[in-house]
């Protein structure tokens, strides 16, 4: 999942400090109904430590009915996609689920990787387009284990975004 909007207005705000603004606050919503529909259910949450980040995981949070493992790398914030696959394998063992809540470009780097070129269905054609805040890509993953994740990549099951829901 990529983070929800976040707001520019004050340009004295880092980067890492920004919040979410409005719109993104009611998108992480409709995006937390959804979670709920699907029975989203990670073991594990792997959130980049950036305020936009924590705060969409805060929102999301309440459509999880058990709570998972939570953890914030520092190295989340302003990943690759090989960085998050990295991350994933150092933290991710002996979880069957995962969520990972990130930034762009190196989330849809990840998903695009993930998903292969094999694809020809309409969401990874919509996946290929943009990766917009707020975004979940949903995939089952095929890899031995998570040290092989890109290597092996998955199947996309998903990829919802806030505009498809309000």
């Amino acid at each position: 999942m990529r983070h929800a909007k976040s707001g520019w207005d004050d340009p004295s705000v880092a980067d890492f400090d920004r919040p979410l603004d409005a719109r993104g606050e009611r998108a992480i919503a409709a995006m937390a109904v959804h979670c709920r529909q699907i029975r989203l259910a990670p073991s594990l949450v792997l959130c980049s430590p950036s305020r936009r980040t924590r705060m969409t995981w805060r929102a999301l949070s309440q459509a999880i009915s058990e709570p998972p493992r939570l953890l914030f790398p520092e190295e989340l914030y302003g990943a690759s996609a090989k960085d998050l696959a990295d991350c994933i394998a150092r933290n991710a063992r002996g979880s069957a689920e995962i969520l990972v809540i990130g930034h762009n470009p190196g989330m849809h780097d990840f998903a695009l990787s993930l998903a292969g070129a094999g694809d020809d269905s309409d969401q990874f054609a919509r996946l290929q387009r943009k990766f917009s805040t707020a975004a979940l890509a949903t995939f089952n993953i095929s890899a031995p284990s998570w040290d092989d994740l890109l290597a092996a990549g998955g199947d996309l099951t998903g990829f919802v975004t806030p505009k498809q829901l309000v």
